[in-house]
């Protein structure tokens, strides 16, 4: 994912919006935004079909939200890179 973009008005019908591009590779499949982790029922998210994880997701109740953007510096060896679509 290359953007992301995040509206925060407390007094709006919808307080927080978030966006993301998920860009880099068209073709991988996914699910679109949903409540996909039965252990995380509160989590929405889009969901990654390769790894069973997300790129963007929210959790309302804990007022939290997790994006996987560009990475910088030296890539992590082989057999501990993570792929994008490991979170939650």
């Amino acid at each position: 994912m290359c953007t992301a973009i995040v509206s925060v008005d407390p007094a709006s019908p919808v307080p927080v919006l978030l966006v993301g591009v998920r860009d880099e590779f068209l073709a991988r499949a996914w699910e679109p935004p949903g409540r996909h982790w039965p252990d995380r029922p509160r989590l929405l998210g889009g969901r990654d079909l390769q790894a069973g994880g997300t790129w963007l997701a929210v959790d309302p109740g804990a007022r939290r939200a997790a994006t996987v953007l560009n990475g910088r510096g030296p890539l992590a060896p082989a057999d501990r890179r993570r792929s994008r679509g490991d979170l939650p």
